[in-house]
């Protein structure tokens, strides 16, 4: 008897160590060091951008009259070259008070593009019906960025 108890021991556990190979998943688009994803080029990004908005003004089924309003949202909201982010080595060569300098200032030109996006938005917001603010509302439903522990913030899984 404790012949074949210890027979299948040894059995079950080749067979576990066995199978560890393929209980891996495959590797997500985090699963690169730091620095090496892949990101949307500036006209990648512009082309989405162009898709999502298409998507959006056929959802909202826009009236002649808030045609206007529309070209005004899209315009205002156009994607803008990205901030410039210096490099390690560049941030490395400042003193620790002219780096938090350096990010305070791209901290700012971040919340001016932003201001610029809330204000286009609201005054496109409040020439839609109410049926079209609520498809507005899902479309902008303000998906999570997960980071490197989810889903990508630039890689979404519906095409766009």
């Amino acid at each position: 008897m404790f012949k074949f108890g210890k027979r299948f021991l040894i059995g079950f556990t080749a067979i576990g160590f066995s199978t560890v190979g393929f209980a891996q998943t495959a590797p997500g688009p985090y699963d690169a060091p730091p620095g090496e994803h892949e990101l949307d080029s500036p006209e990648q990004f512009a082309r989405r951008v162009e898709r999502k908005q298409l998507a959006l003004r056929e959802a909202l089924k826009l009236s002649a009259a808030q045609e206007s309003a529309w070209t005004t949202f899209t315009e205002q909201t156009r994607p803008t070259a990205p901030i410039e982010v210096p490099s390690k080595a560049q941030m490395a060569k400042l003193s620790a008070p002219e780096r938090i300098e350096h990010m305070l200032i791209t901290m700012r030109e971040g919340e001016q593009r932003l201001q610029i996006r809330l204000e286009a938005t609201r005054a496109f917001y409040a020439v839609l019906t109410p049926t079209q603010q609520s498809t507005f509302d899902r479309q902008f439903s303000g998906r999570p960025h997960h980071g490197l522990r989810g889903a990508s913030p630039w890689r979404h899984d519906d095409g766009a």
